[in-house]
């Protein structure tokens, strides 16, 4: 009696492919599943483990117990060693009007005779010197770009803020510089 082999071999495969699918569920349900247990889970631990503020603020609050124990005796406060620490507080110190009064020098002959010329910037770029000359002139500071050539550093370009004015108006001008934030300095000239 001859067997067919072939066929038997397919029914086979057949019937495990069946059987796979009746029994077994895709493993996105399994994580599902999982997810939705392991919350769950947490949920009640929340649930049961979280403190109840109702009982606790109603329960009575306990009394506690003094008792007299004999222990290490605290010595009685020493005097200070430093009382400036309690006098300081107490005293104002106001300094004199005099202190904070600076006296101008009067212009002698011999300074009334120099002018000042004031630099309000020195660029390695031209267009540097020419913008800072644009910003001076906003202000209403009449200025020129004057090219020096300085030994092993190339050619500088000033911005020197001029003619030649008295002490008291180059430190007006420069009063103004300082307060649109552009420094300056003042070099002397004999006239």
């Amino acid at each position: 009696m001859s067997k067919d082999y072939a066929r038997t071999r397919s029914n086979n495969k057949s019937r495990k492919k069946a059987t796979r699918k009746n029994n077994s569920w895709p493993s996105w349900l399994w994580a599902l599943i999982g997810l939705t247990a392991g919350l769950s889970v947490a949920a009640i631990a929340v649930i049961v483990m979280r403190p109840v503020e109702d009982d606790v603020a109603s329960a009575p609050t306990p009394k506690p117990l003094v008792t007299q124990a004999p222990g290490p005796q605290i010595p009685p406060q020493q005097e200070a060693r430093f009382k400036f620490y309690d006098e300081l507080p107490k005293v104002e110190v106001k300094p004199s009007e005099d202190a904070y009064k600076v006296e101008k020098p009067a212009e002698s002959a011999s300074t009334a005779q120099y002018r000042y010329v004031i630099q309000a910037g020195s660029f390695k770029d031209r267009n540097d010197a020419e913008r800072r000359k644009a910003n001076l002139a906003l202000l209403g500071v009449e200025s020129a770009v004057k090219a020096v050539d300085l030994q092993g550093k190339g050619t500088r370009y000033r911005v020197q803020i001029g003619p030649p004015m008295p002490r008291s108006k180059a430190e007006k001008t420069m009063r103004q510089l300082a307060d649109n934030d552009i420094d300056s300095f003042a070099s002397r000239v004999e006239s």
